[in-house]
């Protein structure tokens, strides 16, 4: 591995570990980008700006510039895009729309516990954040904070807020469904169902300068646009903007001190009876952060060559006899034999890393992938805003590009499997391939009683009710259509 991939995997959890520079910083890093909040979404009569007054309107332009903007950097608030393989002409990538973001799941909004917990939370931080004064610098560092009730009411409005999107959200949950949910659209099908947001600017702001914007984008969830819009519409815009400024606060409290994020450890503890552990959330962040990195070291401590090799062996062995499986079987009609073999000829199946976008046994080409992220060991939360920028610029940069079907989706020390309908690829990160699950020196019957039953069960998700639908080329056609003899 490289000098530089080392010090970049070794400045991140430094950072987030070093809780004396992180105090040192305060609660600078996270006002300053509220502060960008404010300045995108100006709004006069914002309790951000200590003034409690309500009613007005969106500005549009406003809305959809900055609602593009958090996306962009990561945050997502009333809508989610990601970058998916078009699922008639699997060797493009698609944009595909889907509901948005709240800070609680559904059930618990309707709890009542769990909705005090959750405002107390709102109400803490948002005082600790813009106090005259930081709360959180006295000698008692275990005292109750006495939150003013202009927090207090910020906090109501702003679980008031996600109560009442989570229900468009929920019912809109659910897994996809190519012959419902895969509606092709273009921006300005999209003005006409949610006039609220210019969708033009919207996608101006939210992808990179060298990605133009798509002609067709999927909308996965038509309903719920359509309930956004109206939601919109009867919201003022001091509560949308209250909204904006606790997604930040959200997304990033928890990178801040220990006295400042005291609010979201008490909060853990109290709704999960977990307290924060910090040396397990900083291995976490650094395996989110620059997965492939870690990945590298992770297979070359536990993940030799000829260990790849014995689970591929394994796996052509398999597929081998699934092949002469459906060649035997009288009970197949031609087409389907011939679709059913087409399919498995063309599964790809990837072993203990990812070898693409980037190889994970490559320190150069890892070295490339990440030269576009800055981290600083002085710098956690600049870290954390730089990677959440990053990644999601790497999703939407997809867009250019021909689909990577060598990338595995799971880092290398998951320990999990998984078979992708539209990649038609089964895929075993190395965190799966130890023992007992498997080890290259076992006997070949207890490799193939463990790993081979985990393979053969995902090689069947290809063939069962759901994947039957798509073709080998991960196209959403049955595996008997269009077949010739």
């Amino acid at each position: 591995m490289s000098s530089r991939n080392i010090q970049r995997m070794q400045d991140y959890y430094a950072a987030c570990m070093d809780d004396h520079q992180l105090g040192k910083a305060g609660r600078e890093p996270l006002v300053h980008q509220l502060d960008q909040v404010v300045q995108l979404y100006s709004i006069p009569d914002s309790p951000i700006q200590h003034n409690k007054a309500h009613g007005a309107k969106n500005d549009k332009e406003a809305l959809s510039t900055i609602t593009g903007q958090f996306l962009r950097n990561g945050l997502t608030t009333f809508v989610r895009l990601n970058t998916i393989p078009d699922i008639n002409e699997p060797t493009r990538n698609l944009l595909y729309l889907d509901t948005g973001s709240v800070g609680l799941s559904a059930d618990l909004y309707a709890n009542p516990n769990a909705t005090r917990l959750y405002e107390k939370l709102i109400g803490e931080m948002f005082y600790i954040l813009y106090a005259t004064e930081d709360p959180t610098t006295g000698k008692d560092k275990t005292a109750k904070l006495n939150v003013p009730k202009v927090w207090k009411d910020v906090a109501k409005d702003v679980v008031a807020f996600e109560t009442a999107l989570s229900k468009p959200i929920a019912a809109s949950l659910g897994p996809f469904n190519p012959e419902t949910d895969n509606h092709l659209v273009t921006i300005a099908d999209l003005n006409r169902r949610a006039p609220s947001l210019d969708w033009n600017l919207f996608f101006k702001n939210m992808l990179p300068k060298d990605v133009k914007i798509p002609k067709e984008i999927v909308l996965t969830v038509p309903k719920y646009l359509d309930e956004l819009n109206k939601f919109l519409e009867a919201t003022d815009s001091t509560t949308v903007q209250l909204y904006f400024a606790w997604t930040v606060i959200r997304k990033f409290g928890e990178n801040l001190d220990v006295a400042h994020r005291r609010p979201f450890d008490d909060f853990n503890l109290e709704l999960d009876g977990k307290p924060g552990d910090r040396s397990t959330i900083c291995s976490a962040s650094t395996l989110e952060t620059v997965p492939d990195i870690v990945s590298y070291y992770f297979v070359e401590a536990i993940f030799p060559e000829r260990a790849r090799a014995k689970v591929e062996e394994i796996i052509d062995t398999l597929r081998t006899t699934y092949t002469k499986s459906f060649q035997s079987y009288n009970w197949l009609d031609s087409h389907t034999r011939k679709g059913a073999i087409d399919k498995m000829k063309n599964f790809v199946q990837k072993i203990g890393y990812s070898s693409s976008g980037p190889d994970d046994s490559s320190p150069s080409s890892i070295d490339r992938f990440y030269q576009g992220l800055k981290l600083d060991s002085r710098d956690h939360f600049g870290n954390q805003v730089r990677a959440s920028t990053f990644w999601k610029q790497v999703e939407f940069g997809k867009l250019n590009k021909k689909v990577d079907r060598m990338h595995m989706d799971m880092n290398a020390p998951t320990v999990n499997a998984y078979y992708s309908t539209e990649a038609n690829d089964i895929n075993f990160p190395a965190g799966i391939l130890q023992s007992p699950v498997f080890h290259v020196d076992h006997p070949e019957y207890a490799n193939y009683g463990s790993i081979g039953t985990i393979a053969g069960h995902e090689i069947t998700h290809g063939f069962d009710n759901e994947g039957r639908k798509w073709d080998g080329a991960g196209r959403y056609r049955n595996v008997s259509a269009d077949v010739e003899d």
